[in-house]
């Protein structure tokens, strides 16, 4: 997978944001998603912004297939002040820290060493809301680059 990004000023808010997927793929034991998102509130805006990132994962049964067994990783909000910019956001380790979606699962996918004719489908995505004086939001996802919903994974993939 080739890294999918994304740089914007948001038209509500002005807002100046980027979002990246700069890597989705299988280190030998598990499926690993490395994401950054941040927003910068420019100087000439006339107020706070709140930013709201989160990044998912989702197990597909084919590579079109129904998707299942979502992990979410929900920063929490951060409020950025006039010419400041927002922490660096990137997923995990762990997921759904809320008790009702789960409680804290494994955001990197632990699904071992993959058999050499078996195959596994993901799909990635990271997500960003900002508010002030309207709202933007933006979205990167690992299906822009696939005519599938699910990137598939074999032991080829490994190290």
């Amino acid at each position: 997978m080739k890294p999918i990004w994304l740089y914007e000023v948001g038209p509500n808010t002005g807002a100046r944001v980027s979002l990246e997927i700069s890597r989705f793929y299988y280190d030998g034991s598990s499926i690993i998603m490395d994401s950054t998102i941040y927003a910068r509130n420019p100087t000439d805006n006339p107020g706070e912004i709140i930013v709201s990132p989160w990044f998912w994962t989702q197990k597909y049964d084919a590579p079109d297939g129904r998707g299942e067994d979502e992990h979410r990783d929900t920063k929490p909000s951060e409020v950025i002040a006039v010419g400041e910019t927002s922490q660096y956001f990137t997923p995990g380790p762990n997921t759904d820290p809320e008790e009702e979606l789960g409680g804290g699962q494994p955001f990197h996918r632990n699904i071992g060493t993959l058999e050499k004719d078996k195959e596994v489908y993901y799909k990635a995505h990271a997500h960003l809301q900002v508010d002030g004086g309207g709202v933007d939001s933006w979205e990167v996802d690992t299906q822009s680059q696939t005519v599938t919903a699910a990137v598939t994974f074999t032991w080829e993939d490994g190290p």
